[in-house]
């Protein structure tokens, strides 16, 4: 074999070791990049699944919170309405109840309530209070039944109180104490 001939089988055989280490490094490279490349998808993925959780939550704490604040707001204003409603329903009642003491089935009332608190007491002795407004009908109650009438040291509206202290009782039929009960049983 010649000189050139070996140099050419050298050559060749040099050539082909360089490609297959080259294939090999380029491959081994290659396989690198892939690693690392899939490495910093999943990575950024995570991340990027990280960051939507965390701005979810937080959206959904933010939504909540308006929500929240929102329902406190109508709730208020619901309360405030209602208690608006209620005033104006149980002022037009005391009104109506102020128009009716002028009318004879007031003191037909009053009458029908001073004999139940009559028959009540028996032959207990009682005293029947009436409102400061209803003065000038003391002499006609008086008349009609056998207790002694008097004016009531508070304000009661209308209606009676009759007091029996050999029962150590009070019955309390005023408006007063009528429209307090209705108050506390008051629902819309």
């Amino acid at each position: 074999m010649t000189q050139d001939e070996k140099l050419k089988l050298f050559f060749d055989a040099a050539m082909e070791d360089a490609g297959r280490r080259n294939e090999t490094a380029v491959s081994e490279f290659r396989n690198s990049l892939e690693s690392s490349y899939d490495e910093h998808v999943i990575n950024v993925r995570e991340s990027a699944e990280a960051k939507f959780k965390v701005g979810r939550d937080s959206l959904i704490r933010e939504c909540n919170s308006e929500i929240s604040r929102r329902q406190i707001e109508l709730r208020r204003e619901f309360a405030a309405k209602q208690e608006e409603y209620r005033k104006n329903i149980f002022d037009r009642v005391t009104d109506k109840l102020i128009q009716y003491k002028n009318t004879p089935e007031y003191v037909s009332m009053l009458k029908a309530h001073i004999k139940k608190a009559e028959e009540y007491a028996g032959d207990d002795s009682m005293t029947i209070y009436v409102d400061a407004t209803d003065e000038e009908l003391i002499k006609e109650l008086s008349a009609s039944c056998g207790a002694n009438v008097a004016v009531c040291d508070r304000n009661i509206m209308g209606g009676i109180r009759a007091e029996i202290p050999a029962k150590n009782v009070l019955i309390d039929e005023s408006f007063t104490s009528k429209l307090e009960e209705a108050g506390r049983n008051f629902n819309f």
